[in-house]
């Protein structure tokens, strides 16, 4: 809770992201694909809406979105541990493996 606030002088106000910084992070968003086992439905829900969604066949979940290179999904993506494949993009795997062989070199 908070009990009391103070304002800060000579700290640069917060300016929102013009319009423009928007339109351009939303044209560099690219498609991603993700396969998790079907136990991590619970989890999904909470980060992903019903249209990324899809049950395959076999009970696992895909999960198609648009992500943006500029932010590190990675710890995200570590809490799926085993259950999650990464379909695309290509690059997005490749993190995700070298993170894996830097922790397991530690």
């Amino acid at each position: 809770r908070i009990m009391e606030l103070e304002e800060v002088s000579g700290v640069d106000r917060f300016q929102p992201k013009s319009r423009e910084t928007n339109r351009q992070e939303e044209t560099a968003k690219e498609q991603a694909i993700f396969i998790f086992d079907g136990n991590q439905l619970g989890k999904l829900v909470d980060f992903y809406v019903e249209e990324e969604l899809t049950e395959l066949p076999d009970g696992r979940i895909q999960v198609t979105t648009l992500i943006s290179p500029s932010q590190n999904y990675i710890p995200f993506l570590l809490t799926f541990g085993k259950h999650l494949q990464i379909i695309q993009p290509e690059w997005l795997r490749e993190q995700r493996q070298v993170e894996i062989k830097a922790m397991l070199e530690s």
